[in-house]
């Protein structure tokens, strides 16, 4: 299985670019996004999340250049210069990232420190942002 790759800046231009424009990258495929868990000190309960260990994400309100796992795809960039990608090739790259976005959940998931994953309607209001 591949490592979350690292994430670069987000393009929120607006503008409607195929997913597979030249130069287009997707963060999700990259090297430098990686993977974390962000802990709630009282409970130990937590949050996985992706960030850019080159430090091309702006930083957000709250946790500085990090995004929720769930929204990686969401994350490219034109041109990152350290963009790396973990694919063997343009085949394998695109199948990673159709994996990927069949498998991702759809919403962010609050896990106990045992892994296990903790039904939301009971910790409404936890770790917003």
């Amino acid at each position: 299985m591949k490592q979350i790759p690292q994430l670069c800046e987000s393009t929120n231009t607006g503008s409607a670019e195929p997913v597979d424009s030249p130069g287009l990258q997707k963060c999700a495929d990259c090297l430098h996004a990686k993977l974390f868990k962000e802990v709630s000190g009282s409970t130990g309960r937590y949050l996985l999340k992706v960030r850019c260990s080159r430090g091309h994400w702006p930083p957000g309100r709250k946790y500085g250049g990090a995004v929720d796992y769930h929204r990686i795809l969401s994350r490219r960039k034109h041109n990152c210069p350290d963009y790396t990608s973990m694919s063997e090739d343009d085949l394998d790259r695109k199948r990673y990232l159709a994996d990927l976005a069949r498998d991702l959940p759809d919403e962010r998931i609050l896990y106990e420190p045992n892994g296990e994953p903790v039904d939301m309607t009971e910790v409404m209001g936890c770790f917003d942002t």
